[in-house]
């Protein structure tokens, strides 16, 4: 009996080095992540650059970039959430008086509903516009089928207003690209 009261002590000692082992083997791999971790942390700077670069390109000041920036998500809320009526105010004027919206055009978008909207590109255009690629998913409210479709987004800087302007006029979701 002597000999089993000894074997179980030697378990529990087996158990207390192999905590011991796995306690040195999470360290080892805490030390093996760390190193992961600020490789992530590299990529997502590199990422945040190459988004930010577009704008920066442009050699737009810092409050054009932080209004181009606010005038977007205000106008995805809008396109999301909104009315296309509401969309209009974001419409570049002079191509909306010289191409305004019949009302055929405004009430097509009663038929359809917004799904989801995000941005898949943004890129500096050599005349000085951002253009902006979206992703958008569109659910036909009759036959409640839903579709993604691409728009493009052009934004023109209006140094008198000071804002932006969408320029390539409402979305056309029955096209897409």
């Amino acid at each position: 009996m002597a000999g089993q009261g000894s074997g179980g002590a030697d378990c529990l000692n087996a158990h207390r080095i192999n905590a011991d082992r796995s306690d040195a083997g999470r360290s080892t791999v805490l030390a093996a992540v760390v190193p992961g971790l600020r490789g992530v942390l590299g990529w997502l700077v590199l990422a945040w650059v190459l988004v930010a670069t577009p704008a920066l390109a442009a050699d737009l000041s810092r409050k054009q970039r932080t209004l181009l920036e606010q005038t977007q998500i205000a106008y995805a809320g809008v396109i999301r959430w909104g009315t296309m009526e509401d969309a209009l105010g974001y419409l570049d004027p002079v191509q909306q008086k010289a191409n305004p919206p019949t009302e055929f055009e405004l009430s097509r978008y009663d038929q359809i509903r917004i799904s989801g909207y995000r941005e898949r590109t943004s890129a500096a255009m050599p005349d000085g516009t951002m253009e902006r690629r979206v992703e958008v998913g569109v659910i036909n409210v009759n036959t409640q089928a839903e579709r993604t479709v691409t728009i493009v987004e052009r934004w023109r800087w209006d140094p008198q207003a000071k804002r932006w302007w969408q320029t390539a006029g409402l979305p056309d979701f029955w096209r897409g690209q």
